[in-house]
């Protein structure tokens, strides 16, 4: 391949991973909105995940405690896994590797990348 034609194909992955990243913390904080249940959304070293809230009644009817674990596991939250962000994560982080980059922010908190 030309160097051109490689560069031309980095050019292109890097900025749909880029577009990847800025549809990923959109569709994630829509999620935050309209479930203010939900406290935040954390991504990173391979795995994404929203958390509960402190008091927050979770899809089984318990209550979550302080002591509790509030991480979301997959598979676990309906609204979540039938999401578009579900739906997108499923078909491109492994092309993209989206989960390799960390992120994590509330409804409308700052966006963090470096925890």
């Amino acid at each position: 391949m030309k160097d051109s034609k490689r560069q031309a194909v980095i050019d292109y992955y890097t900025k749909a991973s880029t577009l990847a990243s800025l549809y990923v913390e959109q569709e994630a904080r829509k999620i935050l909105v309209e479930h203010p249940e939900l406290n935040e959304f954390i991504m990173a070293m391979g795995s994404w995940y929203f958390t509960w809230k402190v008091g927050a009644t979770d899809q089984n009817g318990i209550v979550r405690e302080d002591y509790m674990s509030h991480v979301i596991l997959d598979g676990d939250v309906k609204f979540i896994d039938d999401s578009d962000l579900a739906e997108f994560m499923a078909e491109w982080d492994d092309i993209l590797k989206i989960t390799g980059e960390p992120m994590r922010f509330t409804a409308k908190g700052k966006l963090r990348k470096d925890w």
